[in-house]
């Protein structure tokens, strides 16, 4: 199968972002939740209590921004926080941590406006990968594990398990190729023009400190990935392992996706063998597409499941494994699904 970054060009294309009006950017302010970075000269309580004030110009700094397809080099300083990812991890190891990134309240505000010009751009364009519920209107973990469970219980009813997969990714957000990124949002979504201009601009030229009780530490630039959050990270970083998508397809394996947490499965027959090997074949061509784009399976934290009535499960050799970048992944009696056991 051949593996690509872009995929083809879609017939919609989307050459600029529209300009914001008062009231979309009024709306937005009074939004905004009350956490201040420590780079912001203002408190987000007196913007949100100003906001009519404040959001005449605001919108003039927003709509400059989208007009001339330039990020202001101002606000591509973020602090990062380092939040430890479960509560059980040793803090000691720094490979437990996950690196939030704090920016400046005008940096959402825009980012805020982007996000939602490509998503109205997206939807109607129908452009959307079908089954990933992650940074997505009426969407979420709970629809995504709802139908997970849906057709689990389903095939359970037709007498048939389900094989679930649950691929884990290694510092996944961190290690985007802006240049592979961009050339994505061109000929898979068709943004092109000054819209990809702007996105340019956002990822280029970004700079971050680890901020920990009031010290933060030398700026260092960002050659690679997606700031986490932010607000228009975790989309792109949604469009950039789209693909994913139609390699499941191909191999006409169910899949469902949540940010960087990727889920297959495929119901199994009698014995399961030409299943486990299509499963096989199928992350063996994930892994391959997300080597060439500069991501990484961890096979350490990939989890391989069977799901089914007991009656069912009893007659099937739960020795079964998949091998992953030639690791082995057994079976495990019980796996966290997005938060959920």
């Amino acid at each position: 199968m051949k593996l690509t970054a872009t995929g083809h060009r879609p017939g919609s294309i989307m050459t600029e972002f529209t300009p914001a009006s008062i009231e979309e950017i009024e709306k937005l302010l009074k939004e905004m939740p009350n956490k201040t970075c420590a780079l912001d000269t203002i408190s987000a309580w007196i913007d949100k209590q100003c906001f009519k004030e404040l959001a005449p110009s605001m919108r003039n700094i927003v709509n400059t921004s989208l007009s001339t397809g330039d990020f202001p080099d101002s606000l591509k300083l973020a602090y990062v926080t380092p939040i430890i990812k479960k509560p059980n991890l040793d803090k000691n190891i720094l490979k437990n941590y996950r690196p939030v990134s704090n920016i400046t309240i005008i940096s959402k505000v825009i980012e805020k406006v982007v996000s939602q010009r490509l998503r109205d751009y997206l939807n109607s364009s129908n452009l959307d990968t079908k089954f990933q519920s992650a940074y997505k209107k009426e969407h979420s973990t709970e629809t995504t594990l709802l139908e997970v469970l849906y057709d689990a219980l389903r095939a359970a009813d037709a007498k048939q398990p389900t094989l679930l997969v649950l691929l884990d990714l290694s510092a996944a957000f961190d290690t985007i190729d802006h240049e592979l990124l961009l050339s994505i949002l061109d000929y898979r979504f068709g943004i092109n023009g000054a819209a990809l201009q702007w996105l340019r601009s956002y990822l280029t030229g970004r700079m971050q400190s680890v901020f920990i009780d009031g010290v933060s530490s030398p700026v260092s630039s960002l050659q690679f990935g997606v700031p986490q959050g932010s607000v228009l990270g975790p989309l792109l970083f949604t469009l950039y392992t789209s693909p994913v998508a139609d390699i499941a397809e191909c191999y006409d394996i169910k899949y469902h996706l949540y940010a960087e947490d990727t889920q297959i499965y495929i119901l199994l027959d009698a014995d399961g063998q030409v299943q486990k090997k299509l499963v096989e074949d199928c992350v063996r061509d994930i892994s391959k597409w997300m080597a060439v784009n500069k991501l990484k399976l961890n096979c350490d934290k990939t989890d391989v499941i069977l799901l089914g009535s007991h009656r069912l499960l009893k007659d099937i050799d739960t020795r079964i494994s998949i091998i992953i970048d030639n690791c082995k992944v057994t079976l495990s009696n019980h796996v966290k699904n997005l938060g959920c056991i």
